[in-house]
């Protein structure tokens, strides 16, 4: 009887391998060549792309719509839209087609003019030391008319030039007043005191390191 058992047991262990072997070679399915391969990849990506589009979700910004339904929405309105413009072109006359035509292109060319002035604008303003963050409230303006854009742009950089060159000889003249033994004009004195606290410095000389020290501070100079 214990032998009958054991049989028992035996054939229930090799029927629940039997079954674990299915179950791991239904998991790792085996290919017998790289095209049935690649085409069990196609399908099971597919597949898989459909599901995501079943489920996904889209918004207008105030309703969410379910993706799908929504692609067939679009291609409704698509489609009914390309069917009335069939319609209509099929009622006009050859001229009033050439001359469609010909807006269209004109709308063409004045949108690709207006991106080119931009981008001409856009290197004027920077050259001028405008931040980025500056030019939109100009490139706004800019239009395809490239003569009175760009002459509008070069008026401001103008303006903008001048006026950092004021504050620029403000500084400078402030600074020469305090320091008038120094040219801050082309950043000699910069120079100038670096070479006399080298030297001083080189004698160990602490009285003048220090005088010079406390100059450029005054200066807003850093000295090494």
């Amino acid at each position: 009887m214990a032998e009958l058992e054991n049989n028992s047991q035996v054939t229930n262990d090799v029927t629940d391998n039997n079954d674990e072997a299915a179950k791991v070679e239904k998991a790792f399915r085996t290919f017998k060549t790289q095209e049935e391969f690649d085409n069990f990849a196609a399908f099971m990506r597919k597949k898989g792309e459909e599901s995501a589009l079943k489920n996904a979700k889209v918004t207008d910004g105030e309703n969410t719509f379910n993706a799908e339904d929504y692609k067939k929405s679009i291609k409704k309105d698509l489609e009914a839209q390309i069917r009335a413009d069939i319609e209509r072109q099929a009622k006009m006359t050859e001229a009033e087609k050439l001359a469609e035509e010909r807006e269209r292109m004109m709308q063409e060319f004045r949108e690709e003019r207006v991106e080119l002035n931009r981008e001409k604008a856009r290197t004027m303003l920077t050259k001028a030391g405008f931040d980025e963050d500056d030019m939109d409230v100009y490139l706004d303006f800019v239009n395809e008319d490239t003569e009175i854009s760009l002459g509008r742009i070069q008026r401001v950089c103008d303006t903008q030039k001048a006026r950092l060159e004021k504050q620029k000889k403000s500084i400078i003249d402030e600074l020469q007043k305090n320091s008038p033994n120094m040219n801050f004009a082309d950043g000699s004195s910069v120079n100038a005191l670096q070479s006399q606290y080298d030297e001083a410095k080189k004698v160990g000389n602490l009285a003048k390191m220090s005088s010079l020290i406390r100059e450029a501070q005054a200066q807003g100079i850093q000295l090494k």
